[in-house]
């Protein structure tokens, strides 16, 4: 159980790269969740646009990624 601090280990500190791909529907920020939490949300792929649903966790390690771009 770790806590998350803004500025030092947020998601958004940890992977600034992908919280770009942060969808602003998501009622949380990517400040406000650390790279290990289950937190299913929406983000924005870069390459075709659309939005679709991953775990921060899933998105941190490389698992998930854009269903329409991999032909899901």
């Amino acid at each position: 159980g770790r806590k998350v601090r803004a500025g030092y280990n947020s998601f958004a500190d940890e992977y600034p790269e992908l919280a770009l791909l942060w969808s602003d529907k998501n009622d949380k920020k990517p400040t406000e969740v650390i790279s290990t939490s289950a937190y299913s949300c929406l983000w924005i792929c870069p390459t075709c646009g659309e939005e679709y649903h991953a775990e921060v966790r899933d998105m941190a390690s490389g698992v998930a990624s854009c269903p329409v771009c991999s032909g899901r």
